[in-house]
């Protein structure tokens, strides 16, 4: 059984929308993409059947923005979902180059999470679904930490470095190989690049548009304040 999750009405920025009619009722159809909520949260919000089946990644544009491959880095992000099916991922994107390239640790509120990759332009699973008991559920606050460390480093044995990531302070693993909490690269990272934001929708499978939303928050906490 698909399960979704319903809220009253929220105040919500200007976004595009129409009207449709299903099960003899109208409902708005509406996307806010990647808009301040008033609250201190990013909102990524679609009900529209033209979006299923898609991804929609956000690199907010700020100068901090930055990520070398030869140095220490640690970014944090906070994410919570509110509304939609519990199937559908969202999370923490990673590694950004831009909208053909990146990789993502992303969540799924019925208590798993996965690693993707984005490269040229076609997905690729890094990683299989995994539960993870420390994924909070609907309207819950999960904060996301990804650390790199970049070769050369006396803790690092490869040559490309690696990634550590963690959801409400417990460690995830990330590989199969000797090192599990490691996600090890075997290719040179950018030589620079962004964190950001995912979300990614189903199809009719999973989601209800447009009776029941997709709706998540987002913001980042470290090392800089977004929005």
């Amino acid at each position: 059984m698909i399960k979704f999750r319903r809220l009253l009405a929220l105040a919500i920025p200007l976004a595009a929308f129409s009207l449709v009619s299903c099960d003899s009722k109208d409902y708005t159809i509406e996307t806010i993409n990647y808009q301040a909520d008033g609250e201190g949260w990013l909102q990524f919000k679609t009900n529209d059947d033209d979006l299923m089946s898609k991804a929609f990644v956000h690199a907010p544009a700020v100068d901090d923005n930055s990520f070398a491959n030869d140095s220490s880095w640690t970014a944090t992000i906070q994410v919570k979902k509110l509304e939609g099916s519990i199937y559908s991922p969202f999370g923490l994107m990673f590694d950004y180059v831009d909208s053909d390239n990146y990789l993502a640790l992303i969540l799924r509120i019925s208590g798993d999470y996965k690693i993707i990759q984005k490269l040229d332009g076609g997905y690729t699973k890094i990683s299989e679904w995994s539960s993870a008991s420390a994924i909070k559920g609907w309207e819950k606050t999960n904060t996301i930490s990804l650390s790199f460390t970049p070769p050369g480093d006396a803790s690092n044995p490869t040559s490309y470095g690696y990634f550590q990531m963690s959801v409400n302070d417990t460690q995830l693993s990330s590989d199969s190989g000797s090192n599990p909490t490691r996600l090890t690269l075997t290719a040179a990272a950018p030589t620079t690049s962004k964190i950001g934001f995912f979300v990614g929708t189903l199809d009719s499978d999973y989601e209800s548009f447009p009776k029941y939303p997709s709706d998540q928050r987002f913001k980042v906490t470290v090392p800089f304040v977004y929005p």
